[in-house]
């Protein structure tokens, strides 16, 4: 992708608290790996599935006028009106979201 991230597959562990304590590990070690501060993170987008999770450090909320949350990285992007649709369709999805990014 054209912007600052981290992914980490989840195995799963056997039991749920293995689980949990790998997972949490797993998130300390991406947000490190983007920069980010585990005390006091700047503001980022965290997916998180059974088997994986994506984490990327965000600049700001918008692209123009269309606001991007962490559902944009999954592939979902929402718009308001036409206009919006249209900027979005010239504009690219991918560029759309790096640029919330802070990539240009």
């Amino acid at each position: 992708m054209p912007f600052q991230h981290a992914v980490a597959s989840l195995g799963g562990g056997d039991l749920p608290a293995r689980a949990a304590r790998d997972t949490r590990m797993l998130y300390r070690a991406m947000l490190e790996a983007v920069g980010l501060n585990p005390r006091n993170p700047t503001p980022y987008n965290l997916l998180v599935t059974r088997h994986w999770m994506l984490l990327v450090p965000r600049a700001r909320e918008c692209f123009a006028a269309i606001s991007i949350n962490g559902l944009g990285f999954a592939g979902s992007l929402f718009v308001k009106t036409e206009s919006d649709l249209a900027l979005l369709r010239e504009t690219g999805p991918l560029k759309a979201l790096a640029s919330v990014t802070g990539v240009e």
